[in-house]
This record gives structure tokens, sequence and C-alpha cells, in this order.
């Protein structure tokens, strides 16, 4: 799985959590006390596997009582309201992974004990992870904005050639304009011509 950053290892009781951080998401609702709000919130994709594959069946995995599980999934942060206390919460939006997964590569239930030891085991891991790289949440902001000039960019680019095609089309259009043409939008025909 391709990751915007280079993997950052984190130590956890259960195995090796391997964390990247990724482009920002933008939110947008509604809010009772501030109207509408647009907000940008810092994402990370975690994973039990350096190749950020939930494989269980490879060589990195997390073993819990005997069996193993792989975690592979996207958190996006966002600070803790009077409302909610948590502040990482996981991304279904854009759900890159499977979440936690069995020995047999199906998705845990979030209410089975070993997907709450699991889940815990990644939030404290994602706290240690944003203790040691505190300025993890503006490179995320970053990517999503200069993914975002460059898209812009290439749109620009795009709509220059679009543009060119059109002047070329009308330009020959033009060239066989008879004084009918001209009586419609003499205006028009000398911008395209010229």
């Amino acid at each position: 799985m391709k990751t915007e950053t280079t993997a950052t290892e984190i130590e956890t009781p259960l195995g090796t959590l391997y964390v990247a951080v990724r482009f920002a998401r933008e939110d947008s609702w509604h809010d009772s006390e501030q109207g509408y709000v647009t907000e940008m919130r810092p994402r990370v994709f975690v994973s039990s596997s350096p190749d950020f594959e939930a494989d269980t069946k490879a060589a990195e995995h997390w073993t819990i009582r005997g069996r193993e599980y792989g975690v592979q999934a996207v958190f996006y942060f966002q600070p803790p309201t009077p409302y909610n206390k948590n502040h990482w919460h996981a991304d279904h939006k854009d759900w890159r992974g499977d979440g936690y997964l069995n020995d047999r590569g199906i998705k845990l239930d979030w209410s089975t004990a070993t997907s709450k030891l699991i889940d815990e085991t990644v939030r404290t891991a994602l706290d240690t992870f944003a203790a040691e790289h505190p300025d993890w949440a503006e490179l995320s902001k970053w990517l999503r904005l200069a993914a975002e000039e460059n898209k812009l960019r290439a749109d620009a680019i795009a709509l220059r050639r679009q543009a060119d095609k059109m002047i070329e089309q009308a330009n020959a259009v033009a060239s066989k304009a008879t004084p009918l043409y001209r009586a419609v939008s003499p205006k028009l025909l000398d911008t395209v011509i010229d």
C-alpha cells in the first residue's frame, strides 16, 4: 500500500505499529453555535505491517491469546470536546484498510474484547506518535494543501489546452466568416481573430 510519508515504528505491548502521516481530510458541518463550519482534520494511516497490508499470513502481525491479528486503518485527529473526550477517530469516509482482522482475514466486530484491546493499543500508540512528532498534524494539513495545489495547477494546464483548441476552432470558423457573421457579433469575432 502506498503511503504519503515514511512510516514511523511505535512499539506496543501487542507488537510494532507502523504509523504514516496522510493528507488531512476537510469536513464541513453545521454547528448550533458557530453556524456552517469547515475544518481540516489531520490523519494517519496505521498498520501492523510495514507494507501497510493487514495480512495475518505475512511475517508482521500481532498475536493475542494465541491468535494472529492484522491492523490496517486510517484515523483522524479531532481535539476533545465536552461532548466527546475521544480525540482519535476511525476515518470511515476514506477507509483504506480492513480495520482489525483475525487470522482468517475476517474483520473483527467492534464490540469484541479483542477489538477493544487492539483499539485501545492503537490509540495509545497514536498518542505516543503525536508526542514524539508534535508537527505531524501540520504535515498532514500541508500534504492536503500541496495535493490541492497540484490538482489546481493540472486543471489550469488542461483548461489552457482546451481554451487553445477552442481558439483554433473559433479562428477557423471566423476566417470563413461572411459579412453576416461580422454583423452578428463583431466584438466577439475581433477578439477571437486577434
